[in-house]
């Protein structure tokens, strides 16, 4: 009968190799200078939403009173960025 010592030797060595190889991939990009792009364009996306975290693209949240939100059976956000007398509700 074969032993499995030789296949659990294999699963070990693939792991470590994908860990090494992200690795690799995450120095290179620190020492070419890609990281600071992609943190910029990280920023420059979240800047474009930064007035608007109730009403962000995808996520079904618009500012409506609280009576509304219950009424709809909503979920309450807490204010965020609505106006005065308003919350961010889903639903």
């Amino acid at each position: 009968m074969r032993s499995k010592k030789g296949m659990d030797m294999s699963i070990e060595l693939i792991i470590v190799a994908a860990l090494a190889l992200i690795i690799l991939i995450v120095l290179i990009l620190i020492f070419t200078g890609q990281i600071g792009k992609a943190r910029f364009a990280l920023n420059k996306t979240g800047a474009t939403y930064s007035g608007d975290k109730c009403d962000m693209p995808s996520l079904g949240r618009t500012c409506k009173y609280k009576v509304q939100c219950d009424d709809a059976g909503g979920i309450d956000y807490g204010t965020l960025d609505c106006t005065m007398g308003t919350i961010c509700c889903s639903g």
